[in-house]
């Protein structure tokens, strides 16, 4: 690391693959000497290899404890919504992020998606989709997840004119 020094910590020697530099470089208990603007520029380019595309206008936090779409009745439509059409960049990147939010928040293994059963499934409800390899969901997904929430923490802590910060452990 060109920020750490000889007395400062132990991130000297990093390895240039799996994102561990830019991880280094946002973490401040790791890189001590790095300027902020170097820490937010690492965030921001793990945001940019993760592709969040879509999700970044979306709120961090809901309201309420169920979600908007579990109150949205079904519409009436046409066959077009049930013929499986080849997936765009987007709607991929979507439907990954997705995935990735399920195997968070059900505490489920990241090899889940690796699972023939839950291969099986995919398959069966969505043909066109091939979900990520554990290694995509835990390196890539889940660096620009980190990556886009410390930027918005980091953004609405600025905002704050009194703050009591606690680190326990």
């Amino acid at each position: 690391c060109n920020y750490c020094t000889s007395t400062s910590g132990s991130g000297q020697c990093i390895e240039g693959r799996d994102n561990h530099c830019l991880l280094h470089l946002t973490n401040p208990k790791e890189c001590l000497d790095a300027p902020p603007s170097v820490c937010n520029e690492a965030c921001r380019v793990l945001l940019q290899k993760g592709a969040a595309i879509g999700l970044i206008e979306a709120p961090l936090f809901c309201d309420s404890d169920t979600p908007a779409c579990y109150h949205q009745k079904r519409k009436s439509s046409t066959l077009n919504n049930y013929v499986d059409h080849t997936l765009t960049a987007v709607k991929r990147e979507t439907a990954n992020m997705k995935l990735f939010h399920y195997v968070i928040h059900s505490n489920s293994p990241f090899s889940v998606s690796e699972n023939s059963y839950f291969l099986e499934f995919i398959n069966y409800i969505w043909p066109s989709y091939v979900p990520p390899t554990h290694y995509v969901l835990l390196h890539t997904i889940m660096d620009s997840e980190y990556a886009q929430v410390s930027i918005e923490e980091i953004d609405r802590l600025k905002k704050r004119q009194r703050l009591t910060l606690l680190f326990d452990g």
